[in-house]
């Protein structure tokens, strides 16, 4: 090549350059001066310095890639901030690189996931968000996506009681993107998860900082966790004050997602101190705001607690309407599950079907006993204890007495 580029009156480096294709438009008197030193017409040299097909391929995916990053960047904006018409134009642009890119196909796994986990299918989700964590992050933006699948998985985890694995996703996301709406989330889920292993103090601190750093969609989430946490501890004082406050923003904005999570808890709140019929007025706004967002498990446990409220207050028939609304399976959320269980476990007993009652009882107590205990688990066997003193089985109910003092030791 030396002896070419000596003959063409050009540094051999530059000649290197032309011929590796890493220079266009090249000039018309060296391309001259290159087809006559090599004995051949011009149009063959154009030829021969004509990237490849494998390069002009290369070349193409590089452009498609750059194309599906910042696709992905645009995306994760919208997600940040829950702009569905936006989430839904950009995932379909995505789809449409799904068989070229394996990053945008990736995404797709990720976004089929995320609508399986909205609808309580978090065991399929959960299979699709670890098949879309099989890239290779080398952009910023590959990192906040792969921080928001593995914020993913973790929610996914906590809901099926696998505490363990969900710390350590939600570690390794805020560990990759640690600033914004998107860790706001992660520390929302940290803090539920905290709060379901009775670390309070932690749990507290986590919600609060999902509040400072969150939209009004996450600010409405963390009060009403924080709310639940002054429940736990008996702190109905504090309870109000966050409930109050939740409304007071609620007013302003138009968004309903969040406040249906809110209403629900302002809801339970009220039934816990008897005022069944202000409870019931929220928890039906509540599941309003639910139909609107699409979020099944809030519109579900607020169904569960309108049950609960028409069992103690004797309208069998009314709860009866509301559970046949309801289809749960193993894959939906445990406490609501349990929830579920044993206001249907209540109406049978309230009916004197007993036996109808323990398996149903059976089968609840059994599930809650994955997890950490819970208010759940102490209604379960508060029902359990109760069935079997009514069969006169003395010892087993001693047993679930024993469990409902050891419980109320460990939640109080």
């Amino acid at each position: 090549m030396s002896d070419l580029a000596n003959k063409c009156n050009m540094n051999i480096s530059y000649l290197s350059m032309i011929v590796n294709g890493h220079r266009s438009n090249v000039n018309e008197s060296i391309l001259e001066s290159l087809a006559h030193n090599l004995g051949v017409s011009k149009s063959q040299i154009n030829e021969l310095l004509k990237p490849s097909i494998n390069e002009q391929e290369t070349s193409c995916i590089n452009n498609e890639l750059q194309e599906v990053i910042g696709l992905l960047e645009e995306v994760l904006n919208a997600l940040e901030l829950n702009n569905q018409a936006d989430i839904k134009r950009i995932t379909t642009k995505l789809y449409s690189f799904k068989n070229k890119v394996p990053l945008a196909h990736r995404y797709t796994e990720w976004y089929e996931g995320w609508q399986l986990a909205l609808n309580n299918s978090f065991g399929d989700a959960l299979n699709l968000f670890n098949k879309s964590r099989e890239f290779k992050m080398k952009t910023q933006i590959e990192k906040r996506c792969m921080a928001k699948i593995m914020s993913s998985i973790g929610g996914a985890q906590v809901a099926q009681g696998h505490y363990t694995e969900a710390m350590k996703a939600f570690r390794k996301s805020l560990l990759l993107w640690d600033s914004g709406k998107q860790a706001s989330l992660v520390y929302l889920n940290m803090g539920t998860l905290h709060r379901r292993n009775h670390r309070y103090n932690v749990s507290i601190q986590s919600y609060k900082k999902a509040f400072v750093n969150g939209s009004n969609f996450v600010k409405f989430k963390a009060l009403s966790s924080l709310c639940q946490v002054a429940v736990d501890r008996n702190d109905l004082t504090k309870a109000r004050e966050l409930i109050l406050k939740g409304y007071c923003i609620s007013k302003h904005e138009p968004d309903p997602r969040g406040k249906d999570d809110l209403f629900c808890t302002m809801g339970t709140y009220y039934k816990l101190l008897g005022n069944y019929t202000r409870a019931k007025r929220l928890l039906n706004k509540s599941i309003d705001f639910a139909n609107r967002t699409g979020d099944r498990r809030i519109q579900q446990y607020a169904i569960a607690e309108i049950i609960e409220i028409d069992l103690s207050s004797g309208n069998i028939e009314k709860a009866d309407q509301l559970l046949n609304s309801i289809s749960a399976s193993y894959n939906n959320d445990i406490l609501y599950l349990a929830t579920y269980l044993c206001a249907i476990a209540k109406r049978h007993q309230l009916k004197k079907k007993f036996y109808e009652s323990y398996l149903i009882l059976n089968r609840c107590y059994k599930l809650l006993n994955l997890i950490p205990p819970t208010s759940e688990l102490l209604l379960c066997c508060s029902l359990l204890e109760k069935y079997h003193l009514a069969e006169r089985d003395p010892y087993v109910a001693k047993f679930y007495g024993n469990e409902i003092r050891r419980i109320k030791k460990i939640i109080k």
